[in-house]
């Protein structure tokens, strides 16, 4: 009968060391780096490679940004179609800020191209030196630049 309580006593000790292990991995214990992807290519191959990336690292759970600058503002207007894999620039950029990604247009940039916040995709951020400051700046951020 003791060596039965002591067992079944093991076991349970040895369960709940894995549970509370499991459940440490699901919640790290220390917060995630951001990630900043400045782009300013609108290069289809480039800007597709960047957005797979940093899906990665928001299903990963790090806080995502892609600031988009220059050239890259093109692939985020609506009336722009830049065909990739069977799809458009625009339709990944839209399920990459559904997965918690977000998009930022730089506002100089725009308004250097004659763009508006009506020309962009819905979702799509207008930068102001503040929102962009803001997240290049932020402690404990990695930044990728295509």
């Amino acid at each position: 009968m003791k060596l039965k309580s002591l067992l079944i006593l093991t076991a349970l000790l040895l369960t709940t060391c894995l549970v509370l292990q499991a459940s440490a991995a699901d919640h790290p214990k220390e917060p995630m780096d951001s990630l900043v992807i400045t782009m300013s290519t609108d290069n289809v191959a480039t800007f597709n490679a960047a957005i797979r990336i940093g899906t990665v690292a928001v299903k990963r759970g790090h806080a995502v940004t892609m600031l988009l600058r220059v050239d890259s503002i093109k692939a985020a207007v609506e009336r722009n179609e830049y065909p990739v894999n069977g799809t458009t620039l625009k339709k990944e950029l839209l399920l990459f800020m559904k997965a918690g990604a977000t998009v930022i247009a730089g506002g100089s940039c725009m308004k250097d191209m004659g763009l508006n916040k009506s020309d962009l995709i819905e979702g799509v951020m207008v930068g102001t030196p503040d929102i962009v400051m803001g997240a290049l700046f932020k402690k404990d951020t990695k930044i990728i630049s295509y």
